[in-house]
């Protein structure tokens, strides 16, 4: 207590007629050196006696005496006061010339001693606590890098000065340049040899490091590498080389990884295969195999990019590796529908969160870190990153949500309900900078979703005689401000002639012409477009679109069963042809089948128990006949040429007759057929075109009959 009552001496002194010190003065006093155990808190009673001294001067010059002269702590011996302001001795500074200039000051800690390199925060200011800071021109800060190790640092560079900002003789605040890890000092004097003893502000990643100032080191964690000055979990994969990797836990070095596969270290692979499948245009790399396994293997040990699938053709034995699979590229998945020489192979992981589909992350904007019970399935610390927390979820069956704070390293994997309650309740309570984001599963986005998709696309047959027919894939141009190109394969008979196509600028296609004249009876051919971007094909293509089929025939477009209620209008069924006869003639084993002309006809075999009025005429329960579509005129034959093919369009129309007779249902078979005929001379006669089985559906109702003078009469219904 004395010690703080002399404290107030001075200004007692010069002001005892102004101000006067109280008891709970000296009180505070004792205890802020209490509390701290530091002597220098009781000059604070002192300060305060003396803003409470001015301030009353101030505001009453009448009290004021021109012999009154204030200097902080009167200099403390060290300096004259004149007109309240300390001229202080030689080596001694500060506005009460307390500071020894010879004597550094004191740093006692850092605010910011330890930065997570994973935080948003352009910050770069480290405040620096301390004794004895003096606020003048001279007051310096400096900085050197250093290189942490796991047991204490080595010194990197020599000192820089860097922006300094006083705040009070107990802390001074430093600008960094950069984030990094640094000696931090100060000097009173702007000598780098009268500096504080520095002390050490360090920058990490959580995700790789544990690391403390005292004692000074940063640990590399398990389960991590540090290559580079990035860091990796076990199982990452180099980028430029997929055959190297973080294997070993707490290593500074890519690991050769051949040996492991794409789902190492926390699932199995899985590879499907398929025969004559192709997963078209997206060849990534064409090497040669002299076998599946071989190429598989290829695909596997790909250092340059993650091998996702391959085709192989076992004729040629080209083997195509490619970073995409029906995943990212469905729409280019030609199943059964190229050559049975290729094989399509592609992997999975055992442990996939959404087997055959893209995973698609969303955030809850609304979410404000009101953590609901609602099914947490773990919790799971020292997590720094989104992605990370993401991937265990993904790992983890059930798992279909996360609750993720960055600060704090925590990550909460949830069943993904979105249960959300209300402010005052909660088991965490409220959290600012948690984020809740889940998952759900979504048909996977072609390898370049911004390229837009061909329209229009169609095949066109032309037939100019034999020899000179060709067919033409046309569609429309896409119109975009990016340069596009155009591929386009071919699929003849349910086979794609190829699994890839140049790329070009034009959007007319035309077939192979010795294909074009091999068409006949029941050939089919589509074409379908992938459009590209054109300086980077390979990885830039829309969706692949397909043109309908094409079938060279006589098509009748009718079902294999019919039903025809009795008194009915009639079915009409189209009978069309597509291609000349000297096309669909080829190969019929006809003597000149370039000479070919052909009757289409319909027949309905006899049965027994067709309908007999009692003059013993019979009544069909179904009568056929075929007009033409554009008049309706009823024909007799139907003889098509080459010369009047293309006009060829006829209706069949079936009905079923009114009988009269409550006679049930019945059935009847109907037959298209063809006489191929050359030079108008039948060569193969009535070869099938389409059967029908026609299902009468009997209308008639039991009635009552009345005769009148004729006891003779005969009802059809037998009555």
């Amino acid at each position: 207590m004395s010690y703080c009552k002399n404290q107030t001496d001075r200004v007692i002194k010069e002001c005892g007629g102004v101000v006067d010190y109280m008891t709970e003065d000296i009180d505070k006093c004792v205890h802020n050196i209490k509390f701290s155990g530091m002597p220098m808190y009781g000059s604070i009673i002192d300060e305060d006696l003396e803003q409470r001294c001015r301030y009353q001067l101030l505001k009453n010059m009448s009290v004021a005496v021109t012999d009154v002269s204030l200097c902080p702590y009167d200099c403390n011996g060290n300096g004259q006061c004149s007109d309240g302001v300390c001229k202080c001795a030689e080596g001694f500074i500060n506005f009460d010339c307390s500071v020894n200039a010879s004597v550094p000051a004191m740093i006692t800690s850092l605010d910011k001693d330890l930065y997570n390199e994973l935080e948003e925060n352009d910050n770069m200011m480290v405040n620096v606590l301390g004794y004895n800071f003096v606020n003048s021109d001279m007051l310096k800060g400096y900085i050197r890098e250093i290189e942490v190790e796991e047991s204490g640092y080595n010194v990197s560079s020599t000192w820089s000065e860097v922006e300094v900002m006083f705040v009070s003789s107990s802390m001074v605040s430093l600008t960094l340049p950069t984030r990094g890890s640094y000696e931090v000092t100060v000097s009173n004097v702007n000598n780098t040899e009268n500096v504080a003893d520095p002390m050490v502000t360090i920058s990490y990643n959580p995700a790789c490091f544990n690391c403390s100032t005292n004692p000074v080191g940063c640990k590399l964690k398990d389960n991590v590498c540090y290559i580079n000055g990035k860091c990796y979990n076990v199982g990452d994969r180099k980028p430029d080389n997929h055959l190297e990797g973080c294997l070993s836990t707490n290593s500074s070095v890519w690991s050769d990884v051949s040996g492991k596969d794409q789902c190492f270290p926390s699932s199995t692979i899985n590879w499907s295969k398929t025969s004559s499948s192709a997963l078209l245009f997206h060849d990534s790399k064409l090497l040669n195999a002299t076998s599946n396994d071989e190429c598989q293997n290829m695909c596997e040990t790909q250092a340059e990019f993650v091998c996702r699938s391959y085709d192989y053709n076992g004729d040629t034995k080209e083997c195509l590796l490619s970073e995409y699979s029906t995943v990212n590229a469905g729409s280019y998945h030609a199943n059964q529908t190229v050559n049975f020489n290729w094989t399509f192979g592609e992997w999975t992981c055992d442990n996939e969160a959404c087997p055959g589909q893209d995973v698609k992350w969303s955030k809850m904007d609304s979410y404000h870190g009101y953590f609901s019970n609602d099914t947490h399935l773990d919790v799971l610390y020292d997590v720094w990153t989104m992605k990370r927390c993401q991937q265990l979820c993904e790992r983890m069956e059930g798992c279909m949500a996360i609750k993720f704070d960055a600060m704090s390293g925590i990550c909460i994997l949830a069943d993904g309900s979105l249960k959300k309650v209300t402010v005052d309740s909660g088991m965490f309570g409220y959290y600012a900078d948690w984020e809740y984001n889940y998952y759900t599963c979504v048909e996977g986005q072609e390898t370049g979703p911004e390229i837009p998709s061909a329209t229009g696309i169609r095949v066109e047959p032309m037939f100019y005689g034999p020899g000179n027919d060709s067919f033409r894939c046309s569609f429309d141009e896409v119109t975009s401000d990016m340069t596009l190109l155009y591929s386009v394969l071919w699929k003849v008979d349910g086979e794609y002639l190829s699994v890839t196509a140049t790329a070009v600028n034009y959007t007319d296609f035309y077939l192979d012409q010795e294909l074009a004249n091999q068409m006949k009876d029941g050939s089919t051919v589509e074409c379908g477009v992938s459009v590209c971007l054109s300086d980077n094909c390979d990885n830039q293509r829309g969706k692949f679109m397909s043109s309908d089929m094409y079938t060279a025939t006589i098509r009748i477009n009718a079902p294999d069963t019919l039903d025809l209620p009795e008194g009915a209008d009639a079915e009409e069924l189209m009978i069309e042809v597509t291609a000349p006869p000297y096309v669909l003639c080829r190969d019929q084993g006809l003597s000149i089948p370039n000479n070919c002309s052909f009757k289409i006809k319909t027949i309905q075999p006899s049965v027994s128990d067709e309908l007999k009025c009692p003059s013993d005429n019979m009544i069909e329960q179904v009568t056929s006949q075929i007009v033409k579509m554009d008049n309706k005129e009823p024909v007799c034959d139907v003889i098509v040429t080459n010369e009047n093919w293309k006009d060829a369009k006829y209706m069949l129309k079936l009905k079923a007759t009114i009988d009269n007779k409550f006679d049930d249902d019945h059935e009847r078979d109907l037959q298209v057929f063809v006489d191929y005929m050359v030079n108008e001379a039948v060569e193969m006669g009535n070869v099938t075109k389409k059967s029908m089985k026609l299902n009468v559906i009997d209308r008639d109702r039991r009635a009552l009959c009345i005769s009148v003078n004729d006891p003779h009469i005969t009802t059809f219904d037998g009555v």
